[in-house]
């Protein structure tokens, strides 16, 4: 069912509210987005005897998923076999706990954990099934992301999926189409919430997956970090990173080579946390805000041609 979804590396839960919810909430979102992941897989276009297709759910269309996942912030990546890992997050303080969601038996199953413990971290699975992890801000100062990348390989035995790969902060990885992966510098919390925590600049680097080695590109300058940011490919190997957060609200075209930006888009609306899809080779449409002052941004959307520059609300 899982395979017949459209092209999903990771998912990141970013959710304030779960801080009320405690356990149940944390784990109605884990099981609900799985529920839905598995519901919607179930019946599509061109499936079945029908050639035209049935967009009807079944029934039920949600589902309890056996087992639970109480952390909330993990990484959610679809593997090649179809299945989910589910690797980090918070209860408290941030996990390393990992486990593997079975489409064909409808469970959450125990993996082995990462090496360290990871909150609002990236997840990005490479061309070749594995999955690399970066990043992962700790919530109280002063202690911050780690500096360094885990790779998890489904085809080794249970003990060894898990290894460090090299040095290296967080960001916003984007799987480019030339298999490498180009992390893209994205502030966080700090030091806005935290003053006395100091970070400096930290340059965009891009992941080989042969050598397993990061590559140092271009500096962002102070303040033009996207944060919030979320990545897609771009056409010859480049990246589109739209940011999301910190009234850095805009799209911006960088090259997979350099890391630099090519060309700029500035949103309508602030988009702190909203929604985003990819809905063609140079269009996207944003929906939603969270924790601004502009209703406008929480009831409306915004489509964005890159190419015709046609911009509109909705």
């Amino acid at each position: 069912v899982l395979r017949r979804l459209p092209r999903v590396r990771a998912v990141s839960l970013h959710s304030r509210h779960l801080d009320h919810r405690r356990h149940h909430g944390r784990r109605w979102l884990a099981l609900s987005l799985l529920a839905t992941l598995v519901g919607c897989g179930a019946r599509h276009p061109g499936a079945g005897d029908d050639a035209g297709g049935d967009l009807t759910p079944p029934e039920p269309f949600w589902r309890t998923v056996k087992g639970s996942y109480e952390h909330w912030w993990p990484t959610i990546t679809l593997l090649a076999d179809g299945s989910l890992l589910l690797a980090g997050g918070e209860r408290d303080v941030p996990a390393s706990e990992a486990k593997r969601f079975l489409p064909e038996r409808n469970e959450l199953v125990a993996e082995q954990p990462m090496r360290t413990r990871r909150s609002k971290h990236d997840a990005t699975r490479l061309a070749d099934g594995r999955v690399l992890v970066c990043g992962g801000g700790y919530r109280q100062p002063p202690t911050l992301a780690p500096f360094f990348s885990e790779i998890f390989d489904p085809t080794q035995p249970l003990g060894r999926r898990w290894r460090e790969v090299a040095n290296n902060s967080g960001g916003t990885p984007v799987l480019l189409d030339n298999g490498k992966v180009l992390r893209v510098y994205r502030g966080g919390d700090y030091p806005a919430n935290y003053p006395q925590v100091a970070i400096p600049p930290v340059p965009n680097s891009r992941f080989d997956p042969h050598s397993e080695s990061w590559t140092k590109l271009n500096t962002p300058p102070s303040g033009q970090q996207l944060r919030t940011a979320r990545g897609f490919p771009a056409p010859d190997d480049d990246a589109y990173v739209v940011g999301l957060g910190l009234k850095n609200y805009r799209i911006e075209h960088l090259s997979g080579e350099t890391g630099r930006v090519k060309t700029s888009w500035p949103l309508k609306k602030p988009r702190h946390r909203a929604g985003v899809a990819r809905v063609g080779e140079h269009a996207f449409v944003l929906v939603g805000a969270e924790d601004i002052d502009d209703p406008q941004s929480q009831q409306t959307g915004e489509r964005i041609d890159l190419v015709s520059g046609e911009h509109t609300l909705f």
